[in-house]
């Protein structure tokens, strides 16, 4: 039993280290020390998702370009020996490109979950789910609709 345990201590380390140093601090080496190379990531904002070390240093070197103050911040975690799953809250101010949309210079926020599978102390995938929806509508790249201006259904048409 004190395996186990050890193993989901080790497992919550990579999880707060991944929040901390890959996503709010952008460190490339930490990449290359919590993931395994055949890596994915998985996110419904890149169709396919993002494969390998290379490949996933550039995503997150995206986001940071985009956000360059951003904050990741796990609030809510639970932690097995083989997956784990997160709530996270991110911060951050609109300063470069972010999915089709030119810097606006706005601090947005978002929150989302992110749930982890390791094999041999390391990262093999995270699949992320986040209020896309949300953010991009802060970004002004969704229009804000107004309560009670959307049509409403049902009428036949």
């Amino acid at each position: 039993m004190a395996n186990a345990e050890n193993v989901k201590d080790a497992n919550a380390k990579i999880v707060r280290r991944y929040f901390e140093e890959v996503l709010s601090a952008g460190r490339m080496d930490v990449i290359v020390e919590l993931i395994r190379p055949d890596f994915v990531f998985s996110i419904p904002t890149v169709p396919g998702g993002v494969r390998g070390i290379g490949p996933y240093q550039a995503f997150v070197r995206g986001l940071r370009e985009a956000f360059p103050d951003a904050i990741f911040s796990p609030t809510r975690q639970i932690v097995e020996e083989t997956r784990a799953a997160a709530y996270w809250t991110f911060r951050g101010t609109h300063l470069g490109p972010f999915l089709g949309v030119s810097a606006t210079g706005k601090v947005v926020t978002d929150q989302g979950i992110d749930i982890f599978h390791f094999a041999d102390g390391r990262v093999t995938d995270i699949w992320a789910n986040e209020d896309a929806y949300g953010l991009m509508r802060q970004l002004g790249a969704i229009p804000a609709v107004e309560p009670g201006s959307e049509p409403v259904r049902g009428d036949g048409e």
